[in-house]
């Protein structure tokens, strides 16, 4: 991985260098330990909570080319984290490809719970952030909706479920909805494709960044929207998870836009 952050529990990430692993860390103790004159260095994973060890921080572990990038330490770290087992083996940073069912993690969790709290304090926040991947505007009503299933389906129990794609989990196990009367960001590709549609109109809203998408003289039009196909790799240490945003006339697909978080 090419991220850390300093405390499990939390909504960090930072680029892995020797520059930002001092001014974060300071190098002190836990991060920091001296093994027979060598040192070690840690942290914890932005997305499992386990402990890391930093390695080529200071020396190529394989050849001067490679930067320093961060590996589960697969034990305790005292005084930073607590290793946990089933945490490492469903974390994308060690096997991005797993496609097991979807497993929740146990009852009280720390990392359930952490994500739960993130929900609950910063709930404007992440509605804000869904509406700027899909570009189509989240009203009061609908959020309140993607909330309460949410909550009642507990979705942050489950291990696909992380501080950074929080915003698209709302609707990734959610049905289809209609597009119909919602408003979307101008001079995007979603917006561009719904202008050339025959039975659709597209309606400026005086001092907003949006259109509201209308059927013309009234007809009734089946047009809806979806998040799936959640999928993770890493490449270059980093790890990479997209979903698509797909949109739907009837039964014919006629916009795919895939999401890079």
């Amino acid at each position: 991985m090419d991220v850390f952050k300093r405390f499990p529990y939390i909504k960090e990430s930072i680029l892995i260098s020797e520059k930002n692993f001092s001014e974060y860390t300071k190098k002190a103790k836990p991060y920091y330990s001296s093994v027979n004159g060598i040192g070690k260095y840690y942290a914890v994973c932005p997305v499992c909570d386990n402990p890391i060890q930093i390695i080529g921080l200071y020396k190529s572990e394989e050849g001067e080319k490679r930067a320093p990038f961060g590996k589960h330490y697969k034990g305790d770290i005292k005084g930073l984290a607590k290793y946990n087992d089933q945490a490492y083996h469903l974390c994308p940073y060690h096997n991005p490809y797993y496609q097991g069912k979807r497993m929740r993690r146990a009852k009280g969790n720390k990392t359930s719970n952490a994500i739960y709290n993130y929900l609950i304090n910063h709930f404007d926040e992440i509605i804000k952030k869904l509406e700027e991947r899909i570009h189509i505007k989240i009203s009061y009503t609908f959020a309140k909706e993607l909330k309460e299933s949410f909550l009642l389906n507990a979705g942050w129990e489950y291990y696909d479920c992380t501080y950074d794609n929080l915003p698209l989990m709302l609707l990734y196990a959610q049905p289809a909805y209609t597009l119909v009367k919602r408003r979307i960001r101008k001079n995007t590709e979603i917006s561009k494709m719904l202008g050339s549609i025959e039975d659709i109109i597209l309606e400026d809203i005086e001092g907003e960044n949006y259109l509201k998408v209308e059927p013309k003289a009234k007809k009734f039009v089946e047009l809806s929207f979806m998040v799936c196909n959640h999928k993770k790799e890493i490449k270059k240490e980093r790890l990479i998870e997209t979903f698509k945003l797909l949109v739907y006339k009837g039964n014919q697909k006629i916009y795919s836009e895939t999401i890079v978080i």
